[in-house]
C-alpha cells in the first residue's frame, strides 16, 4: 500500500516532532488498520473530507499546528531519513525564507521530472512552473493562515474541467503576497516518475490538466507569450511523437494543448 510505504519512510525521520494530518476519502475507511498500527509511533489525526483534492488539503488546514507546513501525496514518500530534520534546519538559518521547495527523485534515485532545475534559485511567477509540485512544498504557518485555502474548482476531483493547477495558484497567491519561496534540488521528496503509458485515459487526464494550467495561467494575468510557450512545447511534442509513430503520445500531447489553449480562453475567474 502506498500509504503504508509513506508512514513507514515517515516514521525513520530523525526529526520526529511533527503532525500527520491524514484526510480520507474512502467512504469505507480502508485506511483505519494502517493508521492504528502507526499511530503507536506517530502522531496521526485522521479525518475524512468529501472527494476532491483541493477539498480534502483544506479539511486538514483547519488543524495544523507545527511551524512548518507539507502537502505530500499518497505515493511519495521521504526516502532519507534526515530530510525533514534538513528542511528545518533551513528554515532555521534562513528566517528571511519562508517556504522551501525540494527535489523529486524516483525509487532509483534519479529526477523524476527532466523540466526541474538543477541549481538552487529563488522561485518567481515564472520558474515557478518548473520548480513547485505540491508534495516537495515546505511553508511557514504563518505563509499558510495568510493565504487561506485552496481554490477548490482547481485539481484532481473538482468536479469542474480544470483538473490540476492547484498549487500552482496557491503559491502564485503566496508569492503576490510577498513572501520569499527557494528551491533547493539537494534535499528531495520521491515519488513514481510519470507514467510512460499513453492511452484514451492519458489523453482525457493531460486534457484536464493543461485545462487547469491554462486557466491558473489566465487567472493569473500572465502574458500571452508565456503561455504561448507552454502551448508550443505541447504541439511540437505531438508533432514529433507522430512523425515516430507514437500514435498514443502524440494523441495525449495533442489533449494537453488543446487542454491548455482552453483553459487559457476559458472565463478568468474563479468559479
Amino acid at each position: 500500500m502506498e500509504l503504508e510505504r509513506f508512514l513507514e519512510h515517515l516514521d525513520r525521520q530523525s526529526y520526529q516532532d511533527l503532525e500527520l494530518i491524514l484526510v480520507d476519502q474512502n467512504e469505507d475507511r480502508r485506511l483505519s488498520k494502517v493508521v492504528e498500527r502507526y499511530r503507536r509511533k506517530l502522531s496521526i489525526a485522521h479525518l475524512s473530507s468529501e472527494r476532491g483534492l483541493s477539498r480534502g488539503r483544506n479539511a486538514g488546514l483547519k488543524y495544523i499546528s507545527g511551524d512548518v507546513v507539507a502537502f505530500p501525496d499518497d505515493d511519495c514518500w521521504y526516502h532519507t531519513s534526515d530530510l525533514l530534520k534538513n528542511v528545518v534546519e533551513c528554515f532555521s538559518r534562513s528566517p528571511q525564507v519562508d517556504g522551501v521547495s525540494v527535489g523529486v527523485v524516483d525509487e532509483q534515485g534519479r529526477p523524476a521530472y527532466l523540466r526541474r532545475p538543477s541549481k538552487d534559485l529563488q522561485i518567481d511567477r515564472y520558474n515557478l512552473w518548473g520548480a513547485v509540485i505540491s508534495f516537495s512544498i515546505f511553508l511557514r504557518r504563518d505563509v499558510v493562515r495568510r493565504v487561506g485555502r485552496f481554490d477548490e474548482s482547481l485539481g484532481v476531483g473538482a468536479s469542474t474541467p480544470w483538473g490540476a493547477g492547484e498549487e500552482m495558484d496557491y503559491m502564485l497567491r503566496v508569492l503576490e503576497h510577498g513572501f520569499r519561496i527557494h528551491y533547493t534540488p539537494a534535499l528531495a521528496v520521491s515519488h513514481p516518475a510519470p507514467t510512460a503509458i499513453f492511452d484514451n485515459n492519458s489523453a482525457i487526464r493531460a486534457h484536464s490538466y493543461g485545462m487547469g494550467g491554462g486557466r491558473v495561467l489566465r487567472m493569473h494575468r500572465y502574458p500571452w507569450w508565456f503561455a504561448a510557450r507552454n502551448w508550443t512545447r505541447a504541439l511540437l511534442a505531438s508533432v514529433l511523437a507522430l512523425s515516430h509513430g507514437n500514435f498514443g503520445k502524440a494523441k495525449t500531447r495533442w489533449a494537453c494543448f488543446l487542454g491548455e489553449l482552453r483553459g487559457w480562453f476559458s472565463l478568468a475567474h474563479r468559479a
